[in-house]
């Protein structure tokens, strides 16, 4: 099998285990299945997938697994950062999140630049937007949003939507907005929405996500969508890969050089730290093995 590629930075396992148990990452990685399932069900000819930043990229990530084990899903993921994003400003890092006529620009760039990347005819290409939910403002307003841009430019009106939503006890106890209602009872007419339950394990968690950078002033509004660049986090992507791929593949579930090097890749640790982590992953497979029966 193919070995993990060894990355610099944080230890983004230890970070995931230090606040999530393995039922619950199993839990999240099941709801990454159920988002595949559905994306490969509506993968027909050419389809596009809003993917707003940061928060829907580890269901991304999970969901398509390793490059090297799995099959891609066909759609283009687009990614929206309309999510928050840093800044410098008087010497200090500091974050924000664009205002909708911001996120308006954002998206009408961000799928522009889609379709003629691709090639894909504005008429004959379908959409779709996948996202997070804590109470759903994000993700409804984006799909507003992008129907309105899709219009615009010649798009069917028709909006696929698949909604990760955050099953913590926590965030189930928020009220979620009238829009999102809306959405995941199949109100909106040309909207079909699925909901994915699942406990959204990487949420704010900045080690576990990527970062989005402002480059310039913060209030000079002149090629705002230009100037925001995505720094990949490159050792999550392979974790969140890695952990939907061991899922979905008995073989390399069982693989113990592959999980030994996996385990490595994340950098160095102590003799304790290694043990913890190696036993919270064999905890992960069991229940994964469990599951499978």
């Amino acid at each position: 099998m193919t070995s993990p590629l060894s990355l610099p930075g944080p230890n983004t396992l230890e970070a995931l285990i230090q606040k999530n148990s393995p039922a619950e990452t199993a839990r999240f990685i099941d709801g990454a299945s159920v988002v595949r399932a559905a994306l490969e069900a509506h993968d027909q000819g050419s389809t596009l997938t809003i993917t707003p930043l940061r928060g829907a990229m580890p269901v991304v990530w999970a969901s398509q697994g390793l490059k090297t084990i799995e099959e891609q899903s066909d759609t283009v993921f687009v990614e929206t950062p309309i999510g928050e994003y840093v800044y410098r400003q008087d010497g200090r890092v500091r974050s924000t999140s664009p205002k909708e006529f911001m996120k308006r620009r954002i998206l009408d760039y961000c799928i522009t630049e889609a379709l003629t990347t691709t090639g894909f005819e504005p008429a004959k290409t379908n959409i779709r937007v996948l996202d997070e939910v804590q109470k759903g403002g994000t993700l409804s307003t984006a799909v507003r949003l992008t129907r309105e841009i899709a219009s615009k430019k010649g798009m069917k009106p028709f909006v696929r939507v698949v909604a990760a939503q955050d099953s913590r006890r926590r965030v189930m106890a928020e009220s979620k907005t009238s829009p999102y209602r809306n959405l995941a009872s199949n109100s909106i007419k040309d909207t079909p929405t699925t909901v994915v339950p699942m406990p959204m394990i990487a949420t704010d968690r900045t080690v576990l996500l990527d970062t989005v950078l402002l480059e310039g002033a913060q209030n000079d509004w002149s090629k705002f969508p230009e100037r925001l660049t995505v720094a990949r986090n490159e050792k999550a992507c392979m974790l969140f890969s890695t952990l939907g791929s061991l899922a979905r593949n008995d073989e390399l579930r069982h693989d113990s050089d592959f999980l030994r090097e996996f385990i490595d890749a994340q950098g160095e640790m102590g003799m304790k730290a290694a043990n913890r982590i190696e036993g919270w992953m064999q905890h992960l497979v069991d229940i994964q093995d469990r599951a499978t029966e």
